[in-house]
């Protein structure tokens, strides 16, 4: 059977070498890997078949590309068409497409970038007709804010104010 690995690619808080901080992820079998990029070190983990990387036409796809290009200068021209498009927000898929042989070798499998529409600021089945928040818990189930802690257990957040 075939395993698909699906990740997302955002924004970042930006950082002055990476464009993403980096971190240090713990697996359960206690392997870490250090990178700013989660599904690099999920994909390296899992060892996938094929990743899909999902972000829209302003994340941060310059910044994966070169991270993953490293020493290699191949695919020069299409790296700097996508960094010149990252910084105004006009990523295609077409220029995905281009940079997919230098993804799959620095990856180690199938890789497919995939551009999704960015979320709309209005949402018009919302009971506020608009999204939350970033950040907030605005109008979100009570399930959606539960979160376990380092023993596994569920807790639920307070629902005092302030």
């Amino acid at each position: 059977m075939s395993h698909t690995l699906v990740t997302m690619l955002g924004k970042s808080r930006e950082s002055k070498d990476t464009g993403y901080r980096e971190t240090t992820y713990r697996f359960p079998d206690g392997t870490e890997d250090r990178t700013a990029f989660f599904g690099l070190a999920l994909s390296r983990h899992l060892t996938p078949d094929a990743t899909v990387i999902l972000g829209t036409s302003g994340s941060r796809w310059g910044v994966l590309v070169e991270h993953l290009a490293g020493e290699d200068a191949a695919d020069e021209e299409a790296r700097i068409q996508l960094l010149e498009a990252e910084a105004a927000g006009a990523v295609c898929q077409a220029l995905l497409d281009r940079l997919k042989p230098l993804m799959e070798r620095a990856v180690g499998c199938g890789v497919a970038p995939r551009l999704i529409p960015i979320a709309p600021d209005e949402v018009p089945n919302h009971p506020r007709g608009r999204l939350p928040a970033p950040g907030t818990r605005e109008n979100l189930p009570s399930p959606v804010l539960a979160h376990h802690n380092n023993r596994g257990e569920n807790h639920q957040p307070s629902t005092r104010p302030g």
